[in-house]
């Protein structure tokens, strides 16, 4: 009977092992197959492109206009007009000094002096019979306008074989003439004094309402 009683008992308890795993086993399928269920998802959303409507620009219309000509600059030489003057500037050149009444000038340092020699027809006498110094400058290389030192008007006929760079002034800025009476075609003189940092660099002489006039002074006698 106890041979039997332990059979029965060992099989029981096999038995119930064997419950026990195949409970198990359910348990673990089932966890296993809940993990690769597969979840709905959502269906992607695409946006559609706008129509694009192709449009034209116009090309924008190109007008060509004539460009004017510049005006050529005038030179030393060229002849020069307005409706009251007829000049051209003869010469311009540098002047290590000035003889004035037999009185020797020499410019201060940091300074240079040059003449400038002209040839001028008064063409409305009437109406303007004389030259204003006032209007006849040299304009440095600044833009600053320059008024002559020493200036003098000579009837061309009566300057004949005579040394146009030694004409005599007729007024300087230490006294009280600053008008030129140009009745006939004349030659006038200038003389100018201005910073010597005006070397080599390019100048203007302006007469009258006549365009200005380039050149550029070097130091070198004549």
């Amino acid at each position: 009977m106890n041979f039997k009683k332990q059979t029965l008992l060992i099989c029981l308890v096999l038995l119930s092992v064997f419950i026990t795993s195949c409970s198990l086993g359910q348990t673990s399928n089932a966890a296993t197959s809940t993990a690769i269920i597969p979840t709905a998802s959502s269906k992607a959303k695409f946006t559609p492109l706008p129509t694009l409507t192709p449009t034209l620009t116009p090309s924008p219309t190109i007008t060509f206009s004539p460009t004017p000509s510049p005006t050529p600059v005038p030179a030393i030489g060229d002849v020069l007009r307005s409706d009251n003057w007829e000049a051209t500037i003869l010469e311009v050149v540098y002047r290590k000094n000035i003889s004035i009444a037999g009185t020797v000038y020499t410019p201060k340092p940091g300074y240079i002096g040059f003449d400038v020699i002209m040839k001028v027809n008064n063409l409305n006498f009437a109406s303007t019979p004389s030259t204003s110094v006032e209007n006849d400058v040299v304009i440095d290389a600044q833009g600053i306008a320059q008024l002559a030192t020493c200036w003098g008007a000579h009837d061309v006929a009566k300057s004949q074989g005579k040394d146009l760079l030694e004409l005599t002034f007729v007024g300087c800025q230490t006294g009280n003439i600053y008008t030129m009476k140009i009745e006939n075609e004349s030659y006038i003189r200038f003389h100018f004094t201005i910073e010597d940092t005006n070397l080599g660099k390019t100048l203007f002489f302006k007469f009258e309402d006549l365009p200005a006039v380039p050149f550029i002074i070097n130091r070198s006698e004549p």
